[in-house]
């Protein structure tokens, strides 16, 4: 449900400041900066004077748009995101009417990696920095992307037990431990302190929750 108050937009319970033509060009140019910087030079080794000065705004005039760098990632996020869910929903609608569901479900969590590989740095910094708000806990498991997520898989597991390509089982609890396993804290841990490439990740994750499971 949409609202107003004080130059403030409420939706769904969401609060999203309105924003002038020259808020709008700050932060551009805010976001164009830090993208550039955080390719560069990898997101956790920019710090928010660096993107200020790459950007070419006052401290005051960054902190007053974002309060940190999370927030950053999260604007050049955000219609990353929208487009790999759309892509996503578009894939699955195509794809279903040609493979079973464990097919499916195999080729989904393909998809997946393939974005934590991309944005796994950023989706943690995100984490991070929004779990030390108590408003704010991105990330976690009723996280609308993760319940996105969750719905998907669980409709897959579902219809592979109806159509017998598996034997019955918890199809909450199985769901909710393979969304855990793709989690951007714990894929970005195998990579960086494990050593695992994202086909070994994926692969692990495959074994376990789908081909130990068909029948």
């Amino acid at each position: 449900m949409a609202g107003e108050q004080n130059g403030v937009n409420e939706i769904d319970g969401i609060k999203v400041r309105k924003t002038s033509k020259r808020d709008s060009d700050y932060q551009n140019r805010i976001v164009t900066a830090a993208n550039r910087l955080f390719k560069e030079q990898g997101v956790e080794n920019v710090s928010m004077h660096q993107i200020a000065k790459a950007a070419q705004v006052g401290q005051a005039t960054l902190y007053r748009r974002y309060s940190n760098k999370g927030e950053i990632c999260m604007a050049i996020l955000s219609s990353n995101t929208q487009d790999f869910l759309r892509d996503l929903d578009s894939f699955r609608l195509s794809r279903g009417l040609q493979v079973t569901s464990l097919t499916l479900l195999s080729e989904v969590i393909d998809r997946i990696a393939d974005y934590l590989d991309d944005q796994a740095t950023m989706l943690v910094i995100i984490k991070n920095e929004y779990n030390r708000s108590s408003e704010l806990q991105l990330l976690q498991f009723n996280h609308p992307v993760f319940l996105y997520l969750q719905d998907i898989i669980s409709q897959l597991y579902s219809k592979a037990i109806e159509e017998g390509e598996m034997d019955h089982l918890n199809v909450t609890l199985t769901t909710h431990t393979l969304v855990a396993a793709l989690s951007p804290d714990l894929f970005l841990y195998q990579q960086k302190t494990l050593g695992f490439s994202k086909e070994d990740i994926v692969a692990g994750i495959k074994r376990i929750y789908i081909e130990a499971l068909r029948k």
